[in-house]
Formats: structure tokens, sequence, C-alpha cells
């Protein structure tokens, strides 16, 4: 394992156990038996590691929709596989991994510059799995569900979410009835 990818495995880990606010950059360094310096050979600062760190996070627990893999070939099918697999990885986030959940919030979501690179990503994966090429109709979908995505709703989740997921759905699956 590199250097940088030691640093990033290493903070993550005192971030789950003590917390972001509590992981100190000298911390980090000397549990890897670096000078507090070299973390920033590879980080500009500590921003941008937690920034980091929150992002590896984030492609980890969506690594099944980047790429999204599925055999059906009905996009109505594809797009609600897609968005339940997007909103079952974050809900099981944020009940289980409340800490980088945290950080994920206030480093990505509470940026607009990465909240906005988040949401082409996500927009991008929608498009690749689904082949339709109407991203103006695939951004209105992923707001209609957003509240069960975006962090901040995240208060509002439930455990079991699947029946409120599957009611609106129900609304929008006839907008991708074929026409001829």
């Amino acid at each position: 394992m590199q250097t940088r990818e030691k640093i990033l495995v290493t903070a993550r880990q005192l971030i789950e156990e003590k917390g972001a606010l509590n992981v100190t950059v000298s911390e980090i360094a000397a549990k890897i038996g670096l000078t507090h310096a070299a973390i920033y050979k590879h980080f500009a600062d500590k921003q941008t590691l937690l920034e980091n760190i929150a992002l590896s996070w984030l492609d980890n627990i969506l690594s099944d929709i980047f790429p999204f893999k599925t055999k059906k070939e009905n996009p109505a099918d594809i797009v609600h596989d897609w968005l339940f697999t997007l909103t079952t990885a974050k809900n099981h986030a944020y009940f289980e991994s409340p800490e980088m959940f945290s950080l994920y919030t206030t480093f990505i979501s509470q940026n607009p510059v990465l909240e906005s690179q988040h949401s082409e990503h996500l927009l991008d994966s929608l498009t690749k799995a689904s082949h339709i090429n109407d991203k103006e109709q695939l951004k209105a979908i992923l707001q209609v569900f957003i509240s069960f995505h975006h962090p901040a709703f995240a208060p509002y989740w439930k455990k079991q979410f699947q029946p409120d997921f599957e009611a609106i759905w129900t609304l929008i699956a006839p907008s991708f009835t074929t026409k001829k």
C-alpha cells in the first residue's frame, strides 16, 4: 500500500473510532510512522485530506452503481433498481457508519463544488446504466427521489423505507411508457 493510501485508510479508521473533529493530522501521521509535515506532501491541508476521505468512502459505499451492472433491459426497471441501490446504500451508511456519514455530509454535500461533482457523477452513472440520453428527464427523476438519497434529509430517514420509495416510484413509472 502506498503512503497516500495508508494515510487515507488510517485516517478513516481513526475517524470511525473518534469522529472527524477529534482526529488530528499529527495523530494520523504518528499512527503510520510519518511526520506531521509528511502528510502535507500528499494533501494540501486537513480539509483536503478529509474531503478525499469522504470521497473515497462515498465511492466505496456506492460501488454498486459505479458502474451499475444489470441484466435487465427495460429502462424503467433499470432506473428503479439503480435508484433503489443508491438509496439503500446511503440509508444503510447513515445508520451503520454515522461518523463517516457525518464526514460526507460536512465535506461533500455542504461543499457546492464537490456536491455538484457528485451529482454529475450520479447522473452519468444513471445515464450509462439506463441508456436514456435525456439528461433533463434523469435529473428530474433524481430530484423526485432526493429525499431518499441527499444527506440533508437523513434525519428523516427510516431503516424501512422501501414502501415509501415504491409509492413514489408508482407515481413516476408511467413516464417510462414507450411512445409509438
